[in-house]
């Protein structure tokens, strides 16, 4: 079989296929698009797929086509964030493709410089980069960056990846840089809340190798992002879903300590989804949400083999006493935060 490294000898430099999903974007779609076209590696195709936007977004996406030929635009009726992506997808023609979403926007001029770089000199399928949150005007560095180890490539496996992505959450799509040959007949779930869980989990399901490169090349507005923020909906709890696709996938597999990890995260998805839902206790008047959470912690708990003390609080607490101790709670912090007000101002 043809290596990549001799295939694009062939055509001298690969082609990078960037995917961006736009939806009423308007706002933060040209910091996006130009940090994009402005790069060092100009041997890109720009795919935005205007999904039915309803501010100026479909006019700013037009213009970029206008002024540079290695944009395209898609306009399709609003279906959401998986099926433009779709879209993209079979529009692509490139040999790496990448996703950005469109209120995001790329860290530096030289980074398809450099995963190029990194696709060329190694054997692997993904480059996968890291990224800075930006919240308030105000960057702020991945989990990962913060880390005190110096190294700056890690070559992995298919399971070194896996742990690395269930561990950290890492499900986005956007932090990486795919061969096209890697994603053939895979494609986002657009029925489904946290459709990267799915993607990235069915990715894995194939023998790839990843270099992890640990620099923030890649800036995110975490307030657009998933169903992690903002007030708790029915929607978010949808999600769980999504965590527990992930566990059933990892139980097929031989790693143990694998496992391990995902029953980790598993749980962890499940204390967070508890405590929003008694901070909205209106979501779930009738206790069914909370009910299954319980009984799905009292199902995965034994498996991880260690106390957790939250766990036990929740598993033990009679749900009516938990949402009681959380009201409570709730008033002390709103209490705290107006005597701290108070204070500065008197």
């Amino acid at each position: 079989m043809e290596s990549f490294k001799d295939m694009i000898k062939q055509k001298n430099k690969p082609l990078i296929s960037v995917i961006v999903p736009v939806y009423n974007v308007q706002d933060y779609l040209k910091n996006c698009v130009e940090s994009i076209l402005c790069q060092s590696y100009t041997n890109i195709e720009l795919i935005l797929i205007n999904d039915g936007s309803q501010d100026n977004s479909p006019q700013i996406c037009d213009e970029f086509k206008k002024n540079d030929c290695r944009v395209i635009v898609v306009h399709k009726i609003n279906e959401g964030q998986g099926s433009a992506r779709n879209v993209g997808l079979k529009t692509a023609t490139g040999d790496l493709i990448c996703f950005v979403d469109s209120d995001d926007w790329i860290n530096s001029s030289i980074f398809f410089e450099t995963i190029v770089g990194i696709f060329l000199s190694n054997e692997v399928d993904i480059v996968e980069y890291d990224f800075s949150s930006f919240e308030r005007k105000t960057v702020v560095p991945s989990d990962l960056i913060k880390s005190k180890t110096t190294k700056k490539l890690y070559k992995e496996d298919r399971e070194e990846t896996l742990s690395r992505i269930i561990k950290n959450g890492r499900f986005a799509v956007w932090p990486r840089v795919y061969k096209k040959s890697v994603l053939s007949n895979i494609t986002f779930n657009e029925n489904k809340v946290a459709e990267d869980v799915y993607y990235t989990l069915n990715i894995f399901q194939n023998q790839v190798a990843t270099i992890y490169i640990k620099q923030p090349f890649y800036n995110y507005r975490p307030i657009f992002h998933g169903v992690s923020r903002g007030i708790y909906t029915k929607n978010h709890f949808e999600s769980i879903r999504a965590s527990e696709y992930l566990v059933k996938k990892i139980e097929e597999e031989e790693n143990t300590e694998l496992k391990i990890i995902a029953y980790e995260h598993f749980l962890k998805k499940l204390l967070t989804h508890y405590s929003r839902i008694n901070y909205n206790k209106k979501v779930d008047s009738d206790y069914v949400l909370r009910r299954e959470i319980k009984n799905l912690i009292s199902q995965y708990y034994p498996k991880i083999n260690k106390p957790r003390l939250l766990l036990n609080v929740v598993k033990l607490t009679p749900i009516k006493i938990f949402e009681k101790i959380a009201a409570l709670n709730l008033l002390f912090n709103k209490l705290k935060k107006n005597k701290t007000f108070l204070n500065q101002n008197t």
